[in-house]
């Protein structure tokens, strides 16, 4: 299991110079979990793309959907203290204590592509384009090259 930042899910369905990334990552652990607010994260990056015209109405729309199915019983609770904890000792917004709380909680890291996220919480972030360096192999297998 590992915690993925919302913006792993976007370069996970959404075309784009990441999506290689993301593939790996799910090819080295498919069992990503997130707190629910990768939702509203998500949706708002959706909206970001098509207003900067890099996805249509459409494309959006069924971004939205597969990555709905991607995560599809995979959102975590997050005690808001943990967050707000988190967001103090880290000094990162409330919205990223989140994902920190989440993968702290489950002894997890959390993976993102977030630099001032991963700069801000090492040892509980692993960027998304090193990952490899940073994530166990999962069990049952080798890390996938």
């Amino acid at each position: 299991m590992i915690v993925v930042d919302a913006n792993v899910i976007i370069y996970r369905v959404v075309q784009g110079p990441h999506m290689a990334q993301a593939q790996r990552l799910e090819a080295h652990d498919p069992d990503w979990r997130a707190p629910g607010l990768w939702r509203y994260e998500f949706t708002n990056a959706a909206w970001m793309m098509v207003r900067a015209g890099m996805l249509n109405r459409d494309q959006a729309l069924d971004a939205l959907d597969r990555a709905d199915k991607l995560m599809a019983g995979r959102e975590l609770s997050v005690p808001q203290a943990d967050a707000l904890a988190g967001a103090l000792q880290y000094n990162i917004s409330a919205y990223d204590a989140q994902y920190v709380a989440a993968a702290k909680a489950r002894g997890v890291f959390c993976v993102t592509a977030d630099g001032p996220l991963l700069q801000k919480t090492p040892g509980v972030t692993v960027p998304l384009a090193t990952f490899e360096q940073h994530l166990p192999a999962p069990a049952g297998g080798a890390a996938v090259p």
